[in-house]
């Protein structure tokens, strides 16, 4: 998951914007149905035994593309808001059954080629998987203990014009299921897959605005931001929940319409790390366990109010050893206002999620 997000926001980097000049589209909406193969990728030993067949499934999505309005819209060539319903035959029908999700997108167009279109989108969803883990009656499902659980998503699509409305579409996707061990297991779903398909444009045309927005300012600022979550800890007795707070700073350049650097620090107090370092070194140990700290670097992908961000942090105070000094934080971000955002991350230890963050936070200079 991490090697496909990196290479989705290299694009963002090396992509230039499109040379000015009008564009009209035939409709002011676009449906896509494509269908899905693919495989559950064997992330770790302990689910290679899931991978019993190919993954089989289908999409349908509906596009909203925009005006050209905002500035914001230009560099990315004017980009689309979608949502789409997913399903997937998962190829382990006793263990795992079938998926669903539902994922709102945002599209973003590589080009604006007459004939030939290429883009790349990304969303956050939810989904539902059918059979999970019971200790009982379906223990082989080592991947999943939630039937609700948070969709990621990535693809590249090409479409190629049939005709004045309708699109043939191929390319390639990745759908990653999660419950941020709110639910152990969670070693989560990863989904690659092959598409293809049609898409039709329908309503009245879309006369779009294309222009080139006043350059950015490279400037600082810095933001603070308060979260919370859950984590389930699976005993001989069931499962046990336990709040997690956070805080974390950071000071970010913005270096171009779209992209920006951060540096950050990063606290958070997780009372299961009492709990494992317990169970590990067979003692009592000290509440001070449940804190950790950490030093991060990231890239921030502004779109609008909505923006995308990954971090790649090392830790500096960490008791807890078993998961490693690495982590990463991937998450979305919405400006509620000028200076206030609500956010929504996944923190992650070499590909392992860890646990979801639901946060506030107020930007400053």
């Amino acid at each position: 998951m991490k090697t496909l997000l990196n290479l989705f926001l290299l694009f963002f980097i090396i992509t230039p914007a499109s040379a000015q000049e009008n564009d009209t589209l035939p409709g002011s909406w676009l449906i896509s149905a494509r269908s899905h193969f693919g495989f559950v990728i064997a992330h770790r030993s302990s689910v290679t035994h899931l991978q019993q067949k190919h993954v089989q499934g289908f999409e349908i999505e509906l596009a909203k593309p925009l005006n050209g309005d905002d500035d914001w819209q230009q560099p990315y060539g004017l980009p689309l808001y979608s949502i789409a319903y997913q399903y997937f035959d998962l190829g382990a029908k006793s263990e795992l059954g079938g998926g669903h999700a539902i994922i709102p997108r945002v599209i973003y167009p590589l080009n604006r080629s007459h004939w030939l279109r290429t883009s790349i989108s990304a969303g956050v969803g939810i989904g539902y998987i059918e059979k999970i883990f019971d200790r009982y009656e379906n223990y082989k499902n080592t991947a999943i203990g939630s039937h609700i659980n948070a969709v990621v998503s990535f693809s590249y699509i090409t479409r190629i014009k049939l005709n004045s409305t309708m699109q043939a579409q191929a390319g390639i996707s990745f759908t990653h299921f999660s419950n941020g061990t709110i639910h152990p297991p969670n070693l989560g779903i990863n989904i690659p897959t092959l598409n293809a398909g049609f898409s039709c444009y329908i309503g009245k045309p879309l006369i779009r605005t294309i222009y080139k927005p006043a350059p950015v300012k490279k400037s600082w600022f810095n933001k603070i931001c308060l979260g919370v979550g859950i984590k389930g800890l699976e005993t001989d007795l069931g499962i046990n929940y336990y709040g997690i707070s956070t805080l974390n700073y950071a000071r970010v350049k913005i270096i171009s319409p779209k992209s920006r650097l951060s540096l950050g620090i990063d606290g958070s107090y997780d009372r299961t790390l009492i709990n494992k370092l317990a169970t590990y070194e067979n003692n009592p140990v000290s509440s001070s366990a449940a804190y950790r700290m950490g030093v991060n670097f990231g890239y921030e992908l502004s779109a609008g109010r909505i923006t995308m961000l990954m971090r790649n942090g090392f830790y500096i105070i960490n008791q807890y050893k078993e998961s490693g000094i690495y982590y990463i934080k991937i998450g979305t971000e919405y400006a509620l206002s000028p200076k206030l955002l609500a956010g929504f991350y996944l923190k992650t230890h070499y590909g392992k999620a860890d646990y979801f963050e639901y946060a506030i936070g107020y930007k400053f200079h």
